[in-house]
């Protein structure tokens, strides 16, 4: 029997990605954090949000490095794993990670009062968001999803 083990994620970076080289190789990580609302007993909707960490290694983390920031919104793919470390106090600890095979950009965040774009015609043709791929497939940015 086959197995299948994907993760993937849209979401938006929480912070800026962080880049490690060492003589083993370079890692990059990010932290992405994606929503989700649902409606309690008493008819209100409720919005929490998951945090996920993405490594990535070699030499996608050194082509991915500078190319993404805080704020930006990206799709992710790769597959569950877990670390494994030891806390404080000596005790074992685990924790779930995705090893990252592609990230693209969705949005690139740009602060609203930090330039004048909002101001510009509206006849005027808007920029599109920028894809960034490391993997084989391409995600296709006319999809119908709402972000």
């Amino acid at each position: 029997m086959n197995t299948l083990n994907k993760a993937m994620l849209v979401g938006r970076l929480g912070k800026d990605p962080e880049y490690y080289k060492s003589d083993k190789g370079s890692a990059l990580v990010i932290a992405i954090a994606t929503n989700y609302t649902y409606k309690d007993k008493k008819g209100e909707y409720i919005t929490n949000t998951d945090w996920h960490t993405v490594k990535f290694f070699g030499k996608k983390a050194d082509l991915l490095q500078s190319s993404f920031s805080k704020g930006d919104v990206v799709y992710v793919e790769g597959r569950m794993t877990k670390e494994e470390y030891k806390d404080k106090q000596g005790n074992d600890r685990t924790f779930g990670i995705i090893l990252g095979d592609q990230i693209n950009m969705m949005q690139k965040y740009k602060p609203s009062n930090s330039t004048p774009q909002q101001e510009q015609n509206v006849s005027q043709p808007q920029p599109q968001p920028q894809t960034t791929s490391m993997g084989d497939d391409n995600v296709d940015d006319d999809d119908g999803l709402p972000f």
